[in-house]
């Protein structure tokens, strides 16, 4: 636990969702009613989030069919991030959606 700005401790989470809980909508909505809830318990959720449902696999197939096969290990790692990327996106929108504060945080900068 660290101290919020006026000494008092911050009981602090961090959650990981996976594929299969954020496989569609309704999925990625119960995660975020999981945490709105801990969060009106006081605590500090951190959030991390991997690829929607089979976004990933569907990603490689697709990337590896249109290059023919012929994809660098850094331009594949860069294409599979997006999935990640466009998951934590649309959790961050839907916490602000319901009056949350939310960081979305790219580490790509």
């Amino acid at each position: 636990m660290n101290g919020d700005k006026n000494g008092k401790a911050v009981r602090r989470l961090v959650v990981k969702f996976g594929g299969s809980s954020l496989a569609d909508g309704l999925s990625i909505a119960r995660a975020i009613d999981s945490v709105i809830k801990k969060a009106k318990e006081g605590v500090q959720v951190v959030v991390v989030v991997s690829a929607m449902g089979k976004t990933t696999d569907f990603l490689i197939e697709t990337a590896m069919q249109a290059c023919r096969g012929n994809l660098s290990e850094e331009m594949l790692d860069d294409i599979l991030a997006m999935g990640e990327r466009t998951s934590a996106r649309i959790f961050s929108a839907g916490l602000k959606a319901r009056g949350q504060k939310s960081l979305y945080l790219d580490p790509a900068g």
